[in-house]
């Protein structure tokens, strides 16, 4: 997994494809692992082109607004906000920035080396919401 590094090294993990029926199994698994290891409550949402294909908010929860701002950050750089957290000199234009989540959780889906859509996790530490997107990530690519 990536936590660290600049812009430019960022790996990221990528697919040939990946549709609305792939988003769902996303967010499922995300849910079964939220509720097998006994997580803290999460939101969780998978947008393709502009449209939010998945969204679950676990009981407790009740605001997107981390939702919005992590996708934000990964709309506006193509980068995961882990990284832009890492290197928040090189993005100091949107630091301050309140429609912006300088942390851990959205990370950006890259179908045929192409950006489509966003993958955010809200409700843990931030760099735990990245690790479990990366983690179901890698379980799907892997599959």
């Amino acid at each position: 997994m990536v936590m660290a590094g600049d812009k430019m090294n960022e790996e990221l993990i990528t697919f040939s494809t990946f549709n609305h029926s792939d988003a769902l199994d996303f967010g499922l698994r995300v849910i079964e692992i939220a509720k097998k290891e006994k997580l803290k409550p999460l939101r969780i949402r998978v947008s393709i082109d502009g449209d939010i294909v998945f969204q679950y908010l676990m009981d407790g929860k009740t605001s997107d607004l981390w939702l919005n701002r992590k996708e934000n950050t990964v709309l506006k750089t193509k980068q995961s906000s882990m990284n832009v957290f890492n290197n928040q000199d090189f993005y100091k234009n949107i630091v301050d920035d309140e429609n912006y989540a300088i942390c851990g959780g959205g990370y950006p889906l890259i179908v045929a080396n192409e950006f489509k859509g966003v993958f955010c996790i809200s409700g843990l530490e931030h760099y735990e919401d990245h690790a479990l997107i990366v983690r179901v990530l890698k379980e799907m690519k892997n599959k």
